[in-house]
């Protein structure tokens, strides 16, 4: 669903339609002890603090700002007092990429500096990378570049050329192994999509089956026309 679009409306483009994702977990790994013995203990806050200012610069420093590429880190827990220097910490996020290439970039540099860091603050720290089967959505050219063209000559359709986007869909795997396209159906609604206050739009569902059952039928009368 495509909150931004009009209700009903089909959204599609040539090529990577959202990126590839994986999950990042960090796990740090020092001494705590008393905050007025900071010599006596090793501060994962610090340490994490450090992990984080430098991952930051894989974006701005090692991909191609003519291409993209996404490290967000969403979660941090560390310490438990104030009073008391945090002995670990753990650092929870997202690398997003429109290219499996980028993807393995991201997770490359990000492995080399929790090795850095590690090294230069006499921790520990592991990190953890699941990617699963959240490839990057890669359409079909050959049957995209077919529903594209139908979709903005069916008389009842909206369609709209949209940009490639960083959210991530594990039907990039599907289309690793068989050829296809994903899309876009707009469902017309301020609100964000994952928002609790998101209310689609219902009568995008009538005008979406419409939209891709006339597709379908014009795939299936290309086919009988290449076998004949």
């Amino acid at each position: 669903d495509a909150p931004e679009l009009p209700a009903g409306a089909i959204g599609c483009n040539l090529g990577t339609l959202f990126a590839g994702t994986t999950e990042v977990d960090i796990h740090l790994y020092g001494k705590g002890g008393h905050a007025a013995y900071p010599h006596q203990a090793n501060d994962m806050i610090v340490c994490a603090s450090s992990l984080i200012m430098q991952a930051q610069t894989i974006i701005s420093r090692n991909v191609d700002p003519t291409k993209g590429g996404v490290l967000t880190f969403g979660e941090l827990k560390v310490g438990t007092i104030r009073n008391v220097i945090a002995g670990e910490a753990v650092i929870k996020g997202t690398i997003r990429g429109l290219t499996q290439e980028m993807i393995t970039l991201i997770q490359k540099r990000l492995q080399e500096i929790c090795d850095g860091v590690a090294q230069s603050f006499g921790a520990r720290v592991e990190l953890t990378l699941n990617q699963g089967g959240y490839l990057p959505v890669e359409n079909d050219p050959v049957l995209t570049a077919f529903f594209i063209e139908h979709m903005q000559k069916a008389p009842d359709v909206e369609f709209i050329e949209t940009e490639p986007k960083m959210t991530g869909e594990d039907f990039g795997y599907l289309l690793s192994k068989f050829p296809g396209t994903m899309f876009w159906l707009g469902v017309n609604d301020v609100h964000a999509l994952h928002s609790n206050k998101l209310v689609p739009d219902q009568t995008a569902i009538l005008k979406g089956v419409n939209a891709i059952t006339g597709f379908l039928c014009a795939r299936m009368k290309q086919e009988k026309e290449v076998d004949a």
